[in-house]
C-alpha cells in the first residue's frame, strides 16, 4: 500500500575546463555587475561580495517593475519645476495654518486658566496635545495617502482640524478641551504630512531648495496668526477666536488639497537598519522636546516681566517675519551643489540646534523688551535653518519609496516629546514660579540634542570612511594578481538557505529554497528515542495531567509504555496492525502512541468528534483491528457508537469480535469503565508475560525508521478525511527539528502547556514527540480544550512555553488575565491557522509571552514544513508562516504548467523532503493526486517565497476567486477583517462582496481549531432554503 521515500539524486552540473576559464570570467563578470549573488568566488572576493550583499536591500529599487509580483511601480521622473511650483505654493499655505496654529496657543493661556480656574501644568496640556496628534498620526496619515491619495487625505484633514475647533469654542470642561484639542491636531497632520511627501516627489534636483522655501508658510502662519488671534481674542473672546479660524481652515484646507498624481501608492516597508536614521530619530526625538517650548512660553514669559501683551504678540510676529526673511535666504544657499548630501545638511541641522539651544539659556537671564527683542532674532535665525532641514535630512537617508514610512515614523516618535514637554514646562513653572527655568531646560535639551546628531554623524562618517579605505586596498592588486585569475563557478540560481541560525542574507533568486544544515538527520525509531530519554533523565517529569491526577518521570512512562506494548503482543496484535485511538487528552493517548510505536503497530488517530459515520468510513478504511476509547466524553457515547457500527461487540468473548460490518476489528479497549464484550486498559497492561517482553526486546532491532507507525487523518473541512501515513522517520525529525527551533536544545527545564488535542499533528507530533526526542515536560491542563484551565496549568506548574492555535490563544487573552501569575511564560508555538496582529500583541504585553513562533505545515508533511525563529522581528512574524526547515525542499509553480514562478509571485506550494508523507492509506488514485513521481507533494496552499527563505500563505487554491481578472483569496479578507477590535473570528465564504452577511456567535470548528467549511456551507444553504 505505501510507497517508499526513494533517494532523489540532483542533476550534476558539468564544471568548466580550464581552457573555458577566459570566457566564463567575461560572462561571470557580466552577470556580477547585474546581480552579485549570481556568482561564487573563491578568496576574499567571495567575502567581500558577501559584503556587499548583505547591505543591499531585499526589496526592488522604486524605479524597478517587478515580474510576475503583485505589485508594478512605475518611476516617475520629478520635474523639478512646472506644476511643482503650483504644488509648492499650496504646500506652504498648508504650513501656514497646520504647524504655526498650536504655536499659537499661548496667546489663550490666560483666558483658559481664567475661565476653568486651571493651572499652568493643566494649560500646557492643551498646545502639547494638539502637537502630539499633529506628529503621532504619521503612520495613520501614511496609510490614508497610500490608499486615498493626498489630495483625499488633505481635505479630510482640513474637515477634521476645522471641526475640532469649532468643538473647542463650545467646550464646557477642560476635558472637552483636551479632546477637541487632539481632533484638531490629527486634522492638521492629515494635512501636513501628505503636502511634505509630495515635495519629494515633484523635487529632486532642486529638492533642498523647494523644501526649505515650503517652510517658509510656516513663518509666514508664525507672524500673521499672532496678530489675526490676539485681534480676534480683543473681539471675540477665547471661544469666537476658536469658531472663525476653525470655520476658515476647513474650507481653505479643503479647496487647496494637494495633487496627488505622483503620490505613489508604496509597498515598501522601511528598514530600522539605517543606523543614519536611527541616531537622526532619537537626536530630533530629544531636540522637540524643548524645540517648541519658547514659543508656547513666549508671551507668559513676557507678560511675567511687565511687558503688555500687545508687545508679547509682536515679539510672535517678528519671530515669524525672521522666519519669512531668512527662510527664501537658507533655501537658496542650502540648495547650493555644495551641501548636497545627507551629511554636510545634518551638521548644517545640528549646528543650528546648538545656537538654538544657546538662545534660549541667555533668554532666561534677560528680561527687558529689547533683550527679548534681540533673543527672538537669534532664535528665528536658528529656527528658521533647523526647520527647513527638518524634514529634508531624512529624504536624502532613504529612498523617496520610503518616505511616507520614514516621515510617519519620525512624527510618530516627536509626538511623544511633543506632548511630554509643555506639561514637564508647566510642572516647572507652578513648583519654582519662574518662567526662566523653562528656557534654561529647552536650552540644555535643544543645545544636546544638536551635539548628539552632530557627533553621531562624524563618528558614522569615520566609520563609512575607514570601510571606503579598507575596499580601495582590497581592490589594490599586486603583480601576480594581474597573471592570475579567480576560478569562478557560474551559479544563475542560488537555491539553498542554511537554516540552523535564522537566515540574514537574502539569497534565493528563484521561487525554489532547500533548507540546509550542518545537524543531520535522526536514523532512529519512535522507541528508540523514548529509551535514550529515559536513560539520560530518569527521574525528570515527562507527562502531567492535571484533571486526572497522573505525574510520571521519564523511567516510569517507559515502564508503562513497555508493559502496554507488550500487552498489546499478548493479546494477538503483531507489527503492521492497526490500532485506532479515539478520545480526548489522557494519559491513555499518549501511553498508546508510544506503546504502538515500540510494538511495530501503526496508530491510527481518530478525531473525537466523529459521528457513527465517520468513524465506521475510517475504520474500514485503515482496517483497523482494535479501538481504544473511554466510554463517553460529554455528549460523544462512544461505546454506544462503536456497537452500532458493531453489533457483535458482547456477543463474543472481549478481544475475540467478529463483525460482518467490520471485519477487521478484533478488540476495543476502553480506558475507564468495564463495558460487556470489550477490554478494560489494566487487563492489557496485565496481559504481557516475561516471553512477551523479550519478544518486544527482540522486535527493537527489527522495526525500521522507515515503517509506517502513525495514520492522521486530515482534518475533514472540505470532504471524505485521508490517511496520511507516516513513519519513524517523519515524525521523529520533525519533532527533533522543531525543538531545535524554539530552542529545547538550550533551554533548561522546558516545561510545555499542551492546549492542542492529540489526535491532531500538532500534539502528537510536536508534543508527543518533543517530549521523547528532547526530553521536555508536557503539561496536560484538561482533557478537552479549557481556556481557564489552561492559564491555572501555567499558573501551577510554571509552563514557560505554551502551544495553542490562533482560536485558542485569543480565547485565553480574553480571560481576566491579571488572577493569575504568568511569570514563568517565555515562548509559544502557534499554527494551524493565521494570527491577528493583535493577538500577537497581547500575548507579548499581557502573557508575558516574549517570544512567539509561528508554525506551518500539513498532515500529509508530518507536519512542519516552515517554522519561525523566535528571535526574529515582527514583520516576519506577521507576514509570514516561518522559514523553511532543515533538510526541506520547497518550491512555487504555476498550477496549471507546474513551471516555478519568479521569487516573490505567488503560486501553488510543492513540499519535498523527509517530512512527506509515504501516501494516503489505501488509496492510491489520491496518493498520485498529491505526490508527484519526483516525490513533490502538493499542497493546494498558494504561498510566495522571499529572498530569505521564508513563506507567505495566500490561502488555498480552491478557496480563490476570480473577479475582473484579479485573484483574490478569502484569507486576505479575513485578515483586514482580523484588524478590527471587536472581531473575534472570520470566515470568508466565496465572495469579496457578498450577498448575504450573517453574524454567529461561533463556527463549526474541528478538534484542531479549524473551521468546517463543508459544514458552514450545509447550514448556510439551509438556512437560506437554497
Amino acid at each position: 500500500m505505501t510507497n517508499k521515500v526513494e533517494d532523489q539524486t540532483p542533476a550534476t552540473r558539468n564544471r568548466p575546463s580550464h581552457s573555458d576559464n577566459d570566457l566564463l570570467w567575461r560572462e561571470s563578470k557580466k552577470k556580477v555587475e547585474k546581480c552579485p549573488e549570481s556568482v561564487i568566488q573563491h578568496g576574499d572576493s567571495q567575502q567581500e561580495n558577501q559584503e556587499e550583499e548583505a547591505q543591499e536591500p531585499a526589496s526592488c529599487p522604486s524605479d524597478a517593475m517587478q515580474v510576475g509580483g503583485s505589485t508594478a511601480r512605475k518611476h516617475l521622473a520629478a520635474p523639478d519645476g512646472g506644476w511643482g511650483w503650483v504644488v509648492l505654493v499650496a504646500t506652504m499655505l498648508v504650513l501656514s495654518l497646520t504647524l504655526a496654529l498650536p504655536s499659537c496657543m499661548g496667546i489663550f493661556y490666560t483666558d483658559l486658566q481664567t475661565e476653568f480656574h486651571a493651572s499652568n501644568t493643566e494649560t500646557s496640556w492643551v498646545p502639547a496635545i494638539m502637537t502630539a496628534m499633529l506628529h503621532a498620526g504619521g503612520p495613520l496619515c501614511s496609510m490614508l495617502v497610500e490608499r486615498f491619495g493626498c489630495r483625499a487625505t488633505v481635505m479630510v484633514g482640513g474637515l477634521l482640524s476645522g471641526l475640532g475647533m469649532v468643538f473647542s469654542s463650545l467646550a464646557r470642561t477642560f476635558t472637552d478641551i483636551y479632546i477637541t484639542s487632539g481632533i484638531t491636531g490629527l486634522g492638521l497632520c492629515f494635512s501636513f504630512q501628505p503636502s511634505v511627501t509630495m515635495m519629494g516627489h515633484y523635487f529632486e534636483r532642486r529638492r533642498v531648495f523647494a523644501n526649505a522655501l515650503s517652510t517658509t508658510g510656516t513663518a509666514i502662519g508664525l507672524s500673521s496668526l499672532p496678530l489675526i488671534t490676539n485681534a480676534l481674542l480683543g473681539q471675540f473672546g477665547w471661544r469666537g477666536s476658536f469658531l472663525i479660524p476653525g470655520r476658515d481652515s476647513a474650507k481653505l484646507l479643503c479647496m487647496w488639497g494637494i495633487d496627488e498624481a505622483r503620490c505613489i501608492s508604496q509597498t515598501q516597508r522601511l528598514s530600522v537598519s539605517n543606523a543614519r536614521y536611527r541616531v537622526y530619530t532619537v537626536g530630533v526625538m530629544w531636540t522637540v522636546l524643548g524645540f517648541l517650548l519658547p514659543l508656547l512660553y513666549l508671551v507668559p514669559y513676557a507678560t511675567h516681566h511687565n511687558i503688555t501683551i500687545d508687545h508679547a504678540a509682536f515679539l510672535m510676529s517678528v519671530l515669524g517675519l525672521v522666519n519669512i526673511a531668512v527662510r527664501p535666504v537658507g533655501a537658496l544657499v542650502l540648495g547650493m551643489p555644495r551641501f548636497k548630501g545627507s551629511s554636510r545638511i545634518v551638521y548644517v541641522f545640528a549646528g543650528s540646534m546648538l545656537i538654538n539651544g544657546l538662545s534660549n539659556c541667555i533668554c532666561g537671564a534677560w528680561t527687558s523688551f529689547e533683550a527679548l527683542l534681540l533673543y527672538v532674532v537669534t532664535f528665528g535665525l536658528s529656527m528658521s535653518v533647523g526647520s527647513s532641514l527638518l524634514y529634508t535630512v531624512p529624504m536624502d537617508m532613504v529612498e523617496m519609496s520610503l518616505f511616507p514610512s520614514a516621515l510617519g515614523l519620525l512624527c510618530m516618535l516627536e509626538s511623544l516629546s511633543l506632548l511630554i514637554g509643555p506639561p514637564l514646562a508647566g510642572m516647572l513653572v507652578d513648583l519654582t514660579g519662574q518662567y526662566s527655568y523653562v528656557f534654561y531646560a529647552c536650552g540644555v535639551c535643544v543645545s544636546s540634542g544638536g551635539f548628539f546628531i552632530m557627533g553621531s554623524f562624524y563618528f558614522l562618517d569615520s566609520k563609512q570612511d575607514e570601510v571606503e579605505e579598507e575596499k580601495k586596498k582590497k581592490s589594490m592588486k599586486t603583480p601576480s594578481d594581474l597573471y592570475q585569475k579567480p576560478f569562478v563557478v557560474l551559479a544563475p540560481d542560488c537555491q539553498s538557505i542554511h537554516v540552523d541560525s535564522p537566515p540574514h542574507i537574502p539569497s534565493l533568486t528563484t521561487s525554489y529554497v532547500h533548507g540546509t544544515s550542518s545537524i543531520s538527520l535522526l536514523p532512529l525509531t519512535v522507541g528508540q528515542c523514548l529509551d535514550t530519554t529515559a536513560q539520560r533523565w530518569p527521574d525528570r517529569e515527562a507527562v502531567v495531567f492535571l484533571q486526572d491526577g497522573i505525574r510520571k518521570t521519564f523511567v516510569q512512562f517507559q515502564q508503562d509504555v513497555d508493559k502496554m506494548a507488550a500487552g498489546l503482543l499478548a493479546l494477538g496484535m503483531k507489527r503492521g496492525d492497526r490500532l485506532g485511538v479515539w478520545g480526548p487528552n489522557t494519559y491513555e493517548w499518549i501511553l498508546f502512541q508510544f506503546a504502538s510505536a515500540k510494538a511495530g503497530i501503526i496508530l491510527v488517530s481518530l478525531n473525537p468528534a466523529y459521528q457513527v459515520k465517520e468513524l465506521d468510513f475510517t475504520l474500514k478504511k485503515v482496517q483497523c483491528n482494535a479501538v481504544v476509547c473511554p466510554t463517553r466524553f460529554k455528549a460523544q457515547n462512544f461505546c454506544e457508537m462503536l456497537r452500532e457500527i458493531c453489533p457483535e461487540i458482547g456477543t463474543t468473548p472481549a478481544g475475540m469480535i467478529k463483525s460482518s460490518r467490520v471485519p477487521d476489528m478484533r478488540m476495543v479497549i476502553v480506558t475507564d469503565s468495564r463495558q460487556p464484550g470489550m477490554l478494560h486498559v489494566e487487563d492489557v497492561m496485565q496481559a504481557g508475560e516475561s516471553r512477551h517482553h523479550r519478544e518486544l526486546m527482540d522486535l527493537q532491532s527489527k522495526l525500521s525508521f522507515d515503517d509506517p507507525i502513525n495514520i492522521q487523518f486530515t482534518s475533514g473541512t472540505t470532504g471524505s478525511p485521508k490517511g496520511a501515513t507516516l513513519s519513524h522517520h517523519n515524525i521523529v525529525n520533525n519533532a527533533y527539528f522543531g525543538g531545535l527551533r524554539i530552542g529545547y536544545g538550550w533551554r533548561p527545564k522546558v516545561r510545555v502547556c499542551v492546549a492542542v488535542p492529540m489526535y491532531h499533528c500538532f500534539g502528537s507530533v510536536l508534543a508527543g514527540m518533543s517530549m521523547a526526542v528532547h526530553g521536555v515536560t508536557l503539561v496536560f491542563p484538561s482533557s478537552g480544550y479549557n481556556s481557564r484551565a489552561n492559564l491555572e496549568a501555567i499558573q501551577r506548574e510554571k509552563c514557560n512555553v505554551v502551544y495553542g492555535t490562533p482560536t485558542m490563544f485569543t480565547d485565553m487573552v480574553s480571560q481576566d488575565l491579571h488572577k493569575f501569575d504568568l511569570s514563568s511564560v517565555e515562548a509559544g508555538l502557534m499554527g494551524g491557522a493565521p494570527c491577528p496582529s493583535e493577538i500577537i500583541r497581547k500575548l507579548k504585553t499581557d502573557m508575558n509571552m516574549k517570544e512567539i513562533t509561528i508554525v506551518y505545515g500539513t498532515t500529509e508533511n508530518s507536519p512542519l514544513t516552515f517554522m519561525g525563529f523566535p528571535q526574529e522581528n515582527e514583520e516576519l512574524k506577521l507576514n509570514t508562516v516561518g522559514c523553511i526547515m532543515n533538510h526541506t525542499e520547497a518550491k512555487v509553480v504555476e498550477p496549471t504548467t507546474g513551471e516555478i514562478v519568479p521569487l516573490g509571485s505567488p503560486g501553488e506550494l510543492l513540499i519535498r523532503g523527509a517530512c512527506v508523507m509515504h501516501g494516503y492509506w489505501d488509496d492510491p488514485e489520491k496518493t498520485r493526486q498529491a505526490i508527484s513521481q519526483d516525490r513533490w507533494y502538493r499542497t493546494g496552499d498558494t504561498a510566495s517565497l522571499n529572498s530569505l527563505g521564508y513563506c507567505r500563505i495566500e490561502g488555498r487554491i480552491k478557496d480563490m476567486i476570480i473577479r475582473g481578472g484579479e485573484n483574490i483569496y478569502p484569507a486576505e479578507i479575513e485578515q483586514f477583517l482580523f484588524t478590527h477590535p471587536k472581531v473575534q473570528e472570520v470566515q470568508i465564504s466565496h465572495f469579496k462582496i457578498p450577498h448575504y452577511v450573517f453574524f454567529v456567535d461561533s463556527y463549526p470548528l474541528t478538534a484542531s481549531g479549524k473551521i468546517k467549511k463543508n459544514a458552514l456551507k450545509e447550514k448556510m444553504e439551509e438556512k437560506l432554503g437554497l
